[in-house]
């Protein structure tokens, strides 16, 4: 198994491994890609864990910290931050994602979690990972269908400033159809993938979406835009806490989250970002 550099590590945290793994549930499908994610968190060099630990133990997003739960397992550091971290996954009141992700890797794998104190007394979480882990990782990566070697359009550094703008902007303050298309495709894409699009609606519900909904038909493919059109129809603003567990509870978007295509998604961003950040 080849090592990966620092940098192209911390790239792929959240363009590809940890984000694209296990937004979709627990299906055959991506079970090879919750192998993929465990094969590279073994295979960190010893120089770069506790970097990459500060990375992924900071809540960026759900998947990043289970990713860093597990590693600090795996490492036997920064454990007492995983156990923090790890507490708040589990108890984090606006989705069962988590859970769901965590039952999922230990059905799949038979990790066992257990609690013991650490020399302030406190509880410290231990990960158990099974003696043939390792054996398992290769039979689930069997799942993983090769990636096709697409040259990204735009280069690391473009993107990395092209995130940069989409978080210190506020849909508010933009004017430009174009602007405004990409900042929607950009919230779109890391809401859906990090909580479905129930978490995309709840979390955007001061968004024109009829503008939206034009300015997306432009850049998506016809398929995918009848699927954010189709769920699109299925809610009303605005939505409430109550309202939110109920429509969560009910599945009502899962199709559209299953059809959801983020590497699809991910071309569009990359054409539109050019746009925006010269």
């Amino acid at each position: 198994m080849n090592q990966i550099t620092e940098i192209e590590l911390l790239e792929n945290l959240g363009r590809e491994i940890f984000i694209n793994n296990f937004t979709r549930g627990v299906s055959e499908k991506i079970r090879g890609n919750i192998g993929e994610l465990l094969a590279n968190l073994f295979m960190i060099p010893r120089d770069i864990i506790s970097k990459v630990l500060d990375y992924l133990l900071c809540k960026k997003n759900y998947m990043n910290a289970i990713s860093g739960v597990l590693l600090s397992n795996i490492a036997k550091e920064k454990q007492d931050i995983a156990t923090e971290i790890y507490e708040w996954l589990i108890n984090e009141p606006h989705t069962a994602r988590p859970r769901e992700i965590i039952d999922c890797l230990i059905s799949i794998y038979g990790l066992s979690v257990k609690y013991e104190k650490n020399f302030f007394g406190k509880n410290r979480l231990i990960v158990i990972f099974p003696q043939d882990i390792k054996e398992k990782i290769a039979e689930e990566k069997k799942f993983v269908k090769p990636k096709k070697n697409i040259m990204p359009i735009i280069s690391n550094e473009n993107w990395n400033k092209f995130v940069k703008w989409n978080i210190s902007n506020e849909y508010s303050d933009l004017k430009d159809d174009t602007q405004i298309c990409a900042y929607g495709l950009y919230w779109y894409n890391e809401n859906v993938l990090n909580g479905g699009h129930l978490q995309f609606f709840y979390n955007r519900q001061d968004w024109d979406f009829k503008r939206i909904s034009k300015l997306f038909e432009k850049m998506l493919s016809k398929e995918l835009f009848m699927n954010f059109t189709n769920a699109l129809a299925k809610i009303s603003f605005p939505i409430k806490s109550d309202r939110y567990y109920e429509l969560e509870k009910s599945n009502i978007f899962s199709e559209n989250d299953e059809f959801y295509d983020d590497g699809q998604v991910q071309i569009a961003l990359e054409k539109i970002a050019s746009k925006v950040i010269n």
